[in-house]
């Protein structure tokens, strides 16, 4: 069982950032349309993309690490709980200071290409 000072995001084993928050979901197209009768009809279109909402500490240093991991496309990899995912940061962080000139706070939105249970 992984602690919360295992829940890291890294980039080919250099630690990125500590992961405070996890949060998974699913995006699906969906067509919903009603017909005169009241009846509800839902149709989905395609599989739906795993994401995962994350929010992350880091120093300046791993701050600018993630800002270029998100610019260059890379591919990451975030360990929670019993998780490995791997995937990309979907835009560019909008970061918040936690402590001035040494610890900043994002939220990131990481799509998933691979999922492991550790």
């Amino acid at each position: 069982m992984t602690t919360y000072t295992e829940w890291k995001l890294s980039l080919e084993g250099a630690v990125l950032a500590q992961i405070l928050s996890y949060i998974p979901g699913i995006e699906q197209t969906k067509v919903i349309s009603k017909a005169l009768d009241g009846s509800v009809y839902m149709q989905t279109i395609g599989t739906g993309n795993k994401y995962a909402d994350i929010t992350i500490l880091s120093t300046r240093t791993e701050m600018e690490a993630v800002n270029q991991a998100e610019a260059d496309g890379v591919y990451l990899t975030a360990v929670y709980r019993e998780k490995l995912v791997m995937g990309y940061i979907e835009a560019k962080p909008e970061w918040d200071t936690a402590e001035p000139g040494e610890w900043y706070t994002t939220s990131i939105k990481l799509l998933i290409a691979e999922e492991v249970s550790t």
